[in-house]
């Protein structure tokens, strides 16, 4: 379904159950009901005004984009296959990335994430987690990472001597 680019202030989709891909960029909405959308694999829903996303009963998601929102609240633990997610732009202070064990890219700058656990994704090639609250970034469990920013946070140190295959770090 691709409805973005409108003036969208609200989307039924509670009735839609095998609906796979979702395109809803540049609307207005403040909120997004996906409990009933079980076969979703690919979600854009960037440049809206939502608070909160539930991807919890969505276990083929596979990508989503959720770019410059507001959404303070995100759980990502039910979405295993999970390979890209977008966040940038939100009011994220965590994020459990924990059970997406083959994430390749990982976007979420400016968010207020003070730490970020990246231990489990070892598949990750692509991280930007720029201008948060992060003091940290253990990145030693990640040896296919290629590209890296973490700029404006408060790291100190950083190791990249397990990324033979790192081409940038910002």
């Amino acid at each position: 379904m691709r409805c973005g680019g409108n003036q969208l202030s609200n989307l039924d989709l509670t009735n839609n159950p095998e609906l796979v891909r979702l395109t809803c960029y540049d609307n207005n909405l403040t909120s997004l009901n996906l409990t009933q959308n079980h076969q979703l694999e690919d979600i854009n829903t960037y440049n809206n005004h939502l608070t909160e996303l539930d991807f919890s009963n969505s276990p083929n998601l596979y990508f989503f984009n959720a770019s410059n929102n507001n959404v303070s609240s995100l759980d990502i633990t039910q979405n295993t296959i999970l390979k890209g997610a977008i966040i940038n732009n939100n009011n994220l202070a965590q994020l459990d990335a924990s059970n997406n064990p083959v994430l390749q890219f990982l976007y979420c700058d400016n968010n207020s994430l003070n730490q970020l656990d990246i231990t489990q994704n070892t598949e990750l090639e692509y991280l930007r987690c720029g201008f948060n609250n992060l003091n940290t970034l253990n990145t030693s469990q990640n040896p296919l990472l290629k590209v890296v920013y973490f700029q404006g946070n408060h790291i100190s140190s950083y190791d990249a001597s397990q990324h033979p295959a790192l081409i940038r770090i910002d």
